[in-house]
């Protein structure tokens, strides 16, 4: 008599720690994608899908008539859920500091900008967690419209990210440390259309951020012209490559 054992072999998901990770430098077409499940509030139907986010590297000019370099995240879905958000453009500081400087929505540009034409910004993603207060840039943010050097008031942008632990997840991608954070984003803007349409987002909810790739898991509550949609997602494959040296044996 012969006995054959076996043995379910199991996944080899790397497992990525927090020490020595730090704010990577952005590049043009660096993607995140994510596996989503999405609740209609107003249909309670579940759609799922995936979420694909992509950083492209844009000139800009700035109410100054400078260039500034900004990437714009551009989001695509893949799937039956739908997601509506306005492009956001974001700058990265010397510091590694990811802000946000403006939007984009229907062709028109929206600055992050005060009466006197000089550029705001709002730290969107620090370089470091373990340094941040409690509350990062919570406050209102003008946002203007500028064409021929003339700028008109256009609407605004809440931004706030609280730290709130220190969780590990895990992803269809890998099993990330990372910093959970409460973040709330509400923007309002009034396309320069004949019509003058007055435009409204707001996403509240929670992150999870490997500080080498972004966001790697997040819950929201979106509401948009779409109406008001509950998005879960984890990452379940990037283009982003993580330093070896943060990999857990």
């Amino acid at each position: 008599m012969s006995i054959v054992l076996g043995a379910c072999a199991e996944t080899d998901i790397p497992h990525y720690s927090l020490d020595g990770a730090t704010t990577k430098t952005i590049r043009g077409g660096d993607q995140t994608n994510y596996s989503v499940v999405a609740i209609n509030a107003t249909t309670n139907n579940d759609a799922s899908g995936v979420l694909s986010q992509t950083y492209q590297a844009i000139d800009l000019f700035t109410p100054n008539n400078e260039t500034l370099e900004t990437f714009e995240l551009v989001s695509e879905v893949n799937g039956s859920f739908q997601y509506s958000f306005a492009n956001a453009h974001f700058f990265q500081s010397e510091n590694g500091n990811l802000t946000l400087q403006a939007f984009s929505e229907s062709g028109e540009t929206f600055w992050l900008i005060n009466e006197d034409k000089a550029l705001l910004h709002t730290v969107f993603r620090p370089a470091n967690f373990n340094n941040t207060s409690d509350d990062i840039n919570s406050g209102v943010i003008p946002l203007f419209s500028c064409e021929n050097d003339v700028c008109s008031t256009s609407g605004s942008t809440q931004f706030s990210l609280s730290p709130l632990s220190v969780e590990t997840v895990e992803t269809e991608y890998a099993i990330f440390d990372s910093y959970k954070v409460s973040i709330q984003w509400e923007i309002s803007m009034t396309l320069q259309d004949s019509e003058s349409t007055i435009v409204n987002y707001f996403l509240s909810g929670q992150q999870w951020i490997h500080p080498n790739v972004g966001v790697v898991k997040f819950s929201y509550q979106l509401e948009s012209g779409l109406g008001i949609n509950t998005l879960i997602g984890s990452l379940n494959s990037t283009n982003i490559e993580i330093p070896s040296s943060l990999k857990i044996e």
